[in-house]
């Protein structure tokens, strides 16, 4: 596919979602580099935009699309558009001041055979994007297919996209179970729950210098500057930023180089 920039007035929605009784919605939230805080990050999000008065709805969806599989088309929809984002961006501003996007990848989508064609479409255009792009390993369920994982996971460090594991230690772990996956794991991410005691637990389950690590759910000041002291590089969370549509995430990042706004 060849993305015709000049007519593309918005990046917030998936298409075709209608049918299925929701909508998502595409926004991004900053990741911040402690010691660089210079570096774009953001984490692409979706979120289900629904009829209904159910406040577990999202969870709700995400496990429908999970045992139907219906989320490996949800996945690659949303690395498509980040993708699809880098590229507009890359045509505005030179490589090097382009933000890396991290997209969440499920286990399922990652033992697809779909995924491995799907990539290979998304790259054809713009490929030298793929290097600011990272994907982020879910932690809800384990592979269905290792093998095929392990060969999925391959093209992703084949086309020099950042490979991430979501929610360590919280959860299954999935991405870290076989020694054919971890070899490609470059960060560790640490959920809040008592944030400097896991990052204790993890340093002992995993030598600290081979990874670079996310401390998420930061709101204050003090959490950041205890972040660094505790030797995370990255910090996620309310104090560095909301989600916002994506489209105005472009916006920010092309003001902040002098560039013409999108829309």
């Amino acid at each position: 596919m060849v993305y015709n920039f000049d007519k593309i007035t918005s990046f917030n929605r998936l298409p075709g979602r209608e049918g299925r009784g929701y909508e998502v919605g595409v926004y991004a939230q900053p990741i911040v580099d402690l010691n660089d805080p210079d570096k774009r990050h953001y984490e692409v999000l979706s979120r289900f935009e629904t009829s209904f008065e159910d406040p577990d709805s999202t969870e709700r969806i995400f496990n429908e699309l999970e045992q139907t599989n219906g989320i490996i088309d949800h996945d690659i929809d949303m690395l498509r558009r980040a993708h699809l984002v880098l590229s507009y961006m890359a045509t505005k501003l030179p490589i090097d001041k382009v933000p890396y996007l991290s997209v969440n990848l499920s286990p399922k989508t990652l033992s697809s055979e779909t995924f491995t064609v799907a990539l290979k479409a998304i790259l054809r255009d713009q490929p030298e994007v793929g290097s600011h792009l990272i994907a982020e390993i879910t932690e809800r369920f384990d592979f269905d297919d290792p093998a095929r994982a392990a060969h999925n996971i391959q093209d992703l460090h084949n086309a020099h996209i950042e490979i991430s594991q979501d929610d360590v230690p919280e959860g299954e772990c999935a991405g870290l179970k076989y020694k054919e996956i971890r070899k490609f794991v470059s960060s560790i991410k640490m959920i809040e729950g008592g944030e400097i005691q896991l990052s204790i637990v993890a340093g002992a389950a995993f030598n600290p210098k081979d990874y670079k690590r996310v401390l998420e759910k930061i709101e204050t000041a003090d959490m950041a500057e205890r972040a660094v002291k505790d030797g995370f590089h990255r910090g996620q969370g309310w104090h560095f930023g909301r989600p916002m549509e994506i489209d105005k995430i472009v916006n920010k990042v092309l003001e902040e180089n002098s560039v013409a706004r999108l829309i």
